[in-house]
């Protein structure tokens, strides 16, 4: 078990960010979910209490907070880039949920920002069950 687990926000609040988070309660403690934001109230409450974190009032309040250490991206894709360089350059680690952007000078600009600032992004994105 890990003494002190990496703190993510949760930001995009669809079906998908529901999965990711009953994964990271699956990790034994390495990981925990602290906070979560989407421009739904209903839907920050319900992910809130579900997941015991804190309803986030906007991205600018997870991104200022320096005890979150990442985000998990579950945005809409025409979102990626903008939510992602702003997290880039809050110095939040970035976990995004795949596709990485709508179009490939939106995934360089994506991965730009992320490479100038220092920061760890890995795509969601598996091929295990088409061999």
């Amino acid at each position: 078990m890990v003494s002190t687990p990496f703190k993510v926000a949760s930001i995009g609040l669809g079906w998908w960010s529901d999965v990711l988070a009953e994964a990271v309660g699956r990790s034994n403690g390495g990981i925990e979910i602290t906070s979560c934001f989407t421009r739904s109230p209903d839907k920050r409450e319900k992910f809130s209490k579900k997941f015991d974190c804190r309803n986030a009032s906007s991205l600018e309040e997870i991104l200022d907070d320096p005890s979150i250490d990442g985000i998990i991206n579950t945005t809409p894709n025409h979102a990626h880039l903008e939510t992602t360089r702003a997290a880039a350059k809050a110095g939040k680690h970035v976990f995004l949920d795949k596709p990485i952007a709508n179009n490939i000078s939106d995934a360089k600009a994506i991965t730009k920002v992320c490479k100038e600032e220092g920061i760890i992004l890995s795509v969601g994105y598996q091929r295990r069950r088409e061999s």
